[in-house]
């Protein structure tokens, strides 16, 4: 394994829907998802922002960076026209 640079952006690669958190720190629904960033590799992330029937393989995505205590994680949002990677 290595570290490498990406650009942010990618497609939905798969996504399943949580209707029911089991846990309350997570608010339902929310969408686990696979992401195939633009460079060739796959990430295990969750989309964000989006509605679940918004959601269909190969859609394109973009990077979110969240703050969540004393980590930050990167989560994925549908690009849209004036998209930005944050």
């Amino acid at each position: 394994l290595e570290w490498a640079l990406s650009g942010g952006r990618g497609t939905l690669y798969s996504w399943t829907v949580v209707w029911r958190a089991q846990h309350p720190a997570f608010e339902a629904p929310y969408a686990p998802a696979i992401i195939e960033l633009d460079e060739g590799c796959h990430l295990i992330s969750a989309m964000v922002g989006c509605r679940p029937e918004d959601l269909a393989a190969g859609r394109r995505v973009v990077v979110e960076f969240h703050r969540s205590a004393d980590v930050t994680l990167p989560y994925f949002g549908l690009e849209t026209p004036t998209s930005t990677v944050r």
